[in-house]
Protein backbone atom coordinates (compact mmCIF):
# COMPACT_ATOMS: atom_id res chain seq x y z
CA UNK A 1 0.00 0.00 0.00
CA UNK A 2 2.99 2.40 0.63
CA UNK A 3 3.26 2.09 -3.25
CA UNK A 4 -0.04 2.77 -3.97
CA UNK A 5 0.71 5.99 -1.52
CA UNK A 6 4.02 7.30 -3.60
CA UNK A 7 2.27 6.86 -6.62
CA UNK A 8 -0.38 8.80 -5.95
CA UNK A 9 1.68 11.42 -4.56
CA UNK A 10 3.44 11.63 -7.88
CA UNK A 11 -0.07 11.94 -9.43
CA UNK A 12 -0.73 14.32 -7.18
CA UNK A 13 2.90 16.21 -8.16
CA UNK A 14 2.05 15.96 -11.83
CA UNK A 15 -1.40 17.54 -11.67
CA UNK A 16 -0.84 20.31 -9.90
CA UNK A 17 2.33 21.09 -12.39
CA UNK A 18 -0.05 20.78 -15.41
CA UNK A 19 -2.37 23.74 -13.69
CA UNK A 20 0.03 25.45 -12.96
CA UNK A 21 1.32 25.67 -16.21
CA UNK A 22 -2.37 26.66 -17.61
CA UNK A 23 -2.95 28.98 -14.95
CA UNK A 24 -5.29 26.96 -12.81
CA UNK A 25 -5.29 26.22 -8.89
CA UNK A 26 -6.25 23.01 -7.56
CA UNK A 27 -9.14 23.07 -5.24
CA UNK A 28 -10.83 20.95 -2.93
CA UNK A 29 -13.63 19.21 -3.70
CA UNK A 30 -15.99 16.82 -2.61
CA UNK A 31 -17.24 13.85 -4.32
CA UNK A 32 -20.50 12.54 -3.51
CA UNK A 33 -19.96 8.83 -4.89
CA UNK A 34 -16.73 8.41 -3.35
CA UNK A 35 -18.52 9.64 0.18
CA UNK A 36 -21.61 7.51 -0.35
CA UNK A 37 -19.36 4.85 -0.36
CA UNK A 38 -17.02 5.50 1.96
CA UNK A 39 -20.15 5.92 4.42
CA UNK A 40 -21.52 2.42 4.08
CA UNK A 41 -18.35 1.11 5.47
CA UNK A 42 -19.09 -0.66 8.87
CA UNK A 43 -17.16 1.10 11.71
CA UNK A 44 -16.01 -1.07 14.71
CA UNK A 45 -16.62 -4.49 13.17
CA UNK A 46 -14.21 -6.92 12.14
CA UNK A 47 -15.42 -6.27 8.89
CA UNK A 48 -14.47 -2.84 8.37
CA UNK A 49 -10.93 -3.35 6.72
CA UNK A 50 -12.73 -5.52 3.99
CA UNK A 51 -15.53 -3.06 3.87
CA UNK A 52 -12.48 0.08 3.66
CA UNK A 53 -10.71 -2.52 0.75
CA UNK A 54 -13.64 -3.41 -1.38
CA UNK A 55 -14.77 0.43 -1.30
CA UNK A 56 -11.23 1.75 -2.14
CA UNK A 57 -11.46 -1.22 -5.14
CA UNK A 58 -14.35 0.21 -6.58
CA UNK A 59 -13.09 3.80 -6.30
CA UNK A 60 -10.11 2.80 -8.47
CA UNK A 61 -11.92 0.73 -10.80
CA UNK A 62 -13.69 4.20 -11.09
CA UNK A 63 -10.77 6.14 -11.63
CA UNK A 64 -9.14 4.15 -14.15
CA UNK A 65 -12.28 3.69 -16.44
CA UNK A 66 -12.14 7.96 -15.75
CA UNK A 67 -8.78 7.75 -17.17
CA UNK A 68 -9.04 6.00 -19.93
CA UNK A 69 -11.48 7.58 -21.33
CA UNK A 70 -10.03 10.88 -21.20
CA UNK A 71 -7.06 10.01 -22.76
CA UNK A 72 -9.01 8.52 -25.59
CA UNK A 73 -10.91 12.34 -26.11
CA UNK A 74 -8.42 14.67 -24.95
CA UNK A 75 -6.67 17.08 -27.83
CA UNK A 76 -3.91 18.23 -25.63
CA UNK A 77 -0.51 16.08 -26.01
CA UNK A 78 0.59 16.36 -22.26
CA UNK A 79 -2.80 15.60 -20.76
CA UNK A 80 -3.72 12.76 -22.64
CA UNK A 81 -0.04 10.85 -21.86
CA UNK A 82 -0.73 12.30 -17.83
CA UNK A 83 -4.61 10.27 -18.59
CA UNK A 84 -2.82 7.22 -20.21
CA UNK A 85 -0.45 6.70 -17.60
CA UNK A 86 -2.77 7.40 -14.90
CA UNK A 87 -5.30 4.56 -16.79
CA UNK A 88 -2.53 1.93 -16.30
CA UNK A 89 -1.49 2.79 -12.50
CA UNK A 90 -4.78 3.07 -11.29
CA UNK A 91 -5.24 -0.45 -13.42
CA UNK A 92 -2.52 -1.68 -11.39
CA UNK A 93 -3.87 -0.18 -8.31
CA UNK A 94 -7.32 -1.71 -8.29
CA UNK A 95 -5.84 -5.30 -9.75
CA UNK A 96 -3.37 -5.05 -5.93
CA UNK A 97 -6.37 -3.81 -3.92
CA UNK A 98 -8.73 -6.46 -5.55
Amino acid sequence: MTSVARDEANHLAQVIRILNRCGARLTRHKDPCANELRDLVRKGVTEEILDRLMVTALIEARSCERFRLLGEMTEDEEIGKLYKVRYSSEFGHYKDIK
